[in-house]
């Protein structure tokens, strides 16, 4: 895990000042910040419309009762893309644009769907799911490999209440008699 956050917050962004000073010796350094500056707006203002979209879309798959699976993915793709594009840089623009338009979007959530699918398969990922059950409390565990499977320790709601006898006529609490 220590290299690639070392990849990705060293190497990227040299690679990207890099870039940046090759472009802005070719069309100069004021063109180049506001190439920056515009791929920066044009991005905002793109993740922001295709957010909307995807959370009526999400809103909608609810309404019906389904499940919006695809939905949260193009969102996230969506967002990481936004914040691509506000990060100055060549790559990270190309990458944010191809995150935010939807049509290049796809071959994105192709990827991460056949990435997720396989690690599933393998049983890299755990699904937990939190549940009361009839009999006893509890909680399931489910992995592709083991199938569902209880375990040792039960999860119990408790409710505390606690009842007094009020007069009928002015709904006070009845006075001990002597």
């Amino acid at each position: 895990m220590l290299f690639p956050l070392i990849f990705l917050f060293t190497v990227v962004p040299m690679f990207e000042l890099y870039l940046l000073i090759q472009v802005g010796a070719v069309i100069g350094a004021w063109n180049t910040v506001g190439l920056v500056f515009f791929t920066g707006v044009v991005g905002a203002i793109l993740a922001r419309s295709q957010g909307r979209v995807i959370m009526m879309k999400v809103q909608s798959e609810l309404a019906r009762g389904g499940v919006p699976a695809d939905s949260l993915l193009h969102g996230l793709m969506v967002f990481i893309g936004g914040l691509l594009l506000v990060t100055p840089g060549i790559v990270t623009d190309v990458i944010g644009f191809c995150l935010v338009i939807p049509a290049t979007r796809w071959l994105f959530l192709k990827v991460v769907k056949a990435h997720f699918k396989r690690a599933i398969g393998q049983g890299h990922y755990k699904f937990h799911n939190f549940q009361e059950e009839s009999a006893g409390g509890g909680f399931r565990v489910y992995t592709q490999t083991s199938g569902w499977t209880r375990s040792s320790g039960g999860v119990r709601d408790v409710v505390d209440v606690s009842s007094e006898r009020l007069n009928s006529a002015d709904g006070s609490p009845p006075h001990d008699k002597k």
